[in-house]
């Protein structure tokens, strides 16, 4: 039996999204009311034909960690980050979540066997650098460097790593 003949809902396969067996206007009533879908229609024009959602960049990291609502609590105290979309696994993991810094979008899910956790580093810009960095502090993450400003550089920056293992350099251009 193929896969779209058991399932009426988006599956995710990995770290991409596939939709099978429903259409796009089905799939646009399954994202949380939170979220606004480019799948619907936006001024009497229909917008099926956008190839991402509105309001999201071309390029998104995707993190792949233990512990995935750990790490979007983390991120909304760090950054103030909104959930936009999340879709669990039948056992509470977190299969994949779309989370919004500012202006980014940011993907993740829980690791698995099949995809087991991966680091990145991540540079972000905030509008004061000591204060974001102070807040990863006081959440629990480790200083990897302080504040400080260097020469011949327009930024003041700080970097920190999360409990996941993510270097997070952050920055305030002065």
């Amino acid at each position: 039996m193929h896969l779209s003949e058991r399932c009426n809902k988006p599956v995710c396969i990995g770290w991409f999204m596939v939709i099978w067996g429903v259409g796009i206007n089905e799939f646009a009533d399954t994202v949380p009311e939170t979220q606004e879908s480019s799948h619907k229609q936006t001024k009497g024009k229909n917008m099926t034909n956008q190839f991402k959602p509105s309001d999201y960049n071309s390029v998104s990291p995707y993190f792949i960690v233990n512990g995935a609502q750990k790490f979007i609590d983390l991120l909304r105290e760090i950054f103030d980050a909104k959930e936009l979309r999340r879709y669990d696994r039948q056992d509470g993991t977190i299969m994949h979540a779309e989370v919004q810094i500012d202006d980014s979008v940011i993907m993740l899910g829980d690791s698995s066997d099949q995809f087991p956790p991966v680091t990145l580093v991540m540079h972000v810009y905030v509008p004061n650098a000591d204060e974001t960095f102070n807040k990863a502090v006081n959440a629990g993450c480790e200083i990897v460097e302080p504040p400080k400003q260097r020469e011949g550089d327009p930024d003041r920056r700080a970097t920190f790593k999360d409990f996941a293992g993510n270097l997070w350099s952050v920055g305030t251009q002065l």
